[in-house]
């Protein structure tokens, strides 16, 4: 099924995520102000999301792969947001009307396209998010990547929790020093 895609940001995982898509032949668009900039840049754009209007996303589904790092501190960096909130549940405020499903954000991005690089893909990922046809749509986009265990956790509030995940992940690859390994749900 060829599926239109728009990312914003033009980082590791945006770029990663851009070249994934359009190996599945899905019609990619990546929006930058400087394709040239953009090429170049080895820096995400954290600022992209203030930049389009709501209407830009009224009906649309929005795969949110985000995390709210604070690198003001330092390393390792804090969370802007938690406990109360989400980066997550901020999009969905900022964006009513688009169908906000937080994915993916708990491992590295060549993982996210390629889960079977690591156990044969024998590892979990979530989605949360506040529609159900939304997260039915981003579970086959998952399972198109290779994705075979995916754990609907709920409402877009689900992000709190998911997005906490980082500060352990980003102990852990300090501590393996690679960042090739994810969470697996037993059960």
């Amino acid at each position: 099924m060829d599926v239109r895609f728009g990312i914003l940001g033009t980082g590791v995982v945006g770029k990663t995520i851009a070249a994934r898509l359009a190996g599945l032949e899905h019609e990619v668009m990546v929006g930058t102000r400087d394709p040239e900039d953009t090429m170049s840049r080895t820096e995400p754009d954290a600022e992209v999301l203030k930049l389009a209007s709501e209407d830009d996303f009224s009906g649309k589904v929005v795969i949110d792969l985000s995390n709210p790092l604070d690198f003001s501190n330092g390393m390792p960096p804090s969370l802007s947001v938690s406990n109360t909130d989400s980066l997550g549940e901020q999009i969905q405020r900022r964006c009513p009307e688009a169908k906000v499903v937080k994915t993916l954000h708990t491992m590295n991005a060549y993982l996210m396209v390629d889960p079977a690089q690591l156990a044969g893909a024998d590892h979990s990922v979530s989605v949360g998010g506040n529609d159900p046809e939304a997260k039915a749509s981003v579970t086959h986009f998952l399972r198109s990547f290779g994705w075979t265990d995916i754990i609907d956790l709920g409402d877009i509030t689900t992000a709190r929790g998911t997005e906490m995940k980082l500060s352990g992940w980003l102990r852990l690859f300090g501590a393996l020093q690679k960042p090739d390994f994810n969470f697996k749900i037993v059960r």
